[in-house]
């Protein structure tokens, strides 16, 4: 069941409490991230929400990271500085769960950069509403070492309760909703409780952890203000992942996936066409790799061929391609290095 909220509702006042009092935790995992980290950490120490700890999670990095990280933690005493010996993003988020005091967790990327109101807003829903996790919007940007907030005082949106289903269509969804990432949603420890994130899944591993972990929520609150700024890097880890951690990603929806007997069928078509467009990508990468793999080809000719249903909903530049795996190999290899190609072009003229 979805409702829209403005005030706290008369079922929400028993469930209201003091935020205020309450400590967040915010957990970033650090690796190679200097050349952004220092915008990251400065935008969550300037928020107006004020009872936190910040625990950043440098992941064996090789850069100036570490000593970053150090001299946040020498500056500000509610930063911690951690450090491991390189393990991905998942295991330092876990880490960072283990290590964290907080009743409240929230996590951000080393890269990225919030709202200086953003966790106040999100705390303020979140007791309002009496919600397990409270959730925004946020914004996409190209990359960029300067900060672009817009915020205004004052501001107010218009809050969603979502409960059972709509929980994961919600989550499913790639526009106006909770979504899959981990970062955009300020979460109660008790509906973490034992949830960690999965190491047998890559680059959606925060969307399998949210859909995971909400399987436990009793309601999620969402407002529509677009209070996180996601940095699209040039090299991000899609882009330069290897084929097996896309594999690993694929892995990720077919988790999520299992769940068809708890989720609408929309939902499920949802899930299905990001599916398709994510065998397509690793079809791609199989070209680009210049090693064939028969059995791997196979398996995506049939995962695609299975959702045949769901082809019309899938974009259409990935939707050629994928039929043209299905019903001609021939011609969706040359329709892929194509697009290579062009892709190639369009780094260079853009760079």
């Amino acid at each position: 069941m979805e409702t829209v909220f403005f005030p706290p509702s008369a079922n929400a006042e028993s469930r209201k409490e003091n935020t205020a009092e309450r400590l967040l935790s915010i957990i970033i995992p650090i690796y190679n991230a200097e050349k952004y980290l220092n915008m990251c950490v400065d935008s969550i120490l300037q928020q107006t929400y004020r009872h936190f700890e910040l625990l950043l999670v440098d992941d064996g990095s090789r850069d100036s990271s570490p000593q970053i990280c150090d001299s946040y933690e020498r500056r500000d005493p509610r930063v911690r500085a951690i450090h491991k010996p390189n393990g991905g993003c998942s295991s330092a988020r876990n880490l960072g769960i283990e290590l964290s005091r907080g009743e409240l967790l929230t996590f951000v990327d080393s890269d990225d950069y919030l709202d200086p109101d953003m966790y106040q807003i999100l705390l303020q829903n979140l007791e309002m509403t009496g919600s397990d996790v409270s959730a925004c919007s946020y914004r996409k940007e190209k990359e960029s070492r300067t900060p672009h907030i817009t915020c205004k005082p004052g501001r107010e949106a218009q809050v969603r309760i979502l409960t059972d289903r709509d929980i994961f269509e919600s989550i499913a969804r790639e526009e106006n909703s909770i979504e899959g990432m981990v970062w955009n949603k300020v979460w109660r420890r008790e509906v973490i409780g034992s949830h960690r994130y999965r190491t047998d899944v890559a680059i959606n591993d925060d969307a399998v952890f949210t859909w995971e972990t909400l399987r436990d929520a009793r309601q999620v609150c969402y407002c529509g203000l677009p209070m996180y700024h996601y940095v699209i890097l040039r090299t991000g880890i899609v882009g330069s992942s290897k084929i097996e951690n896309y594999l690993k990603g694929l892995h990720g929806y077919e988790i999520m996936m299992a769940d068809r007997d708890r989720i609408t069928e929309t939902c499920f078509a949802n899930l299905y066409r990001q599916y398709i467009v994510w065998n397509t990508v690793i079809y791609e990468q199989l070209l680009g790799r210049g090693t064939p793999d028969p059995d791997l080809s196979q398996k995506i000719r049939s995962n695609i061929s299975a959702g045949e249903k769901y082809w019309r909903l899938v974009p259409l530049p990935y939707r050629i391609i994928a039929i043209a795996i299905v019903k001609n190999d021939t011609l969706a290899k040359c329709l892929t290095r194509l697009k290579m190609g062009l892709k190639r072009l369009r780094n260079l003229l853009f760079v």
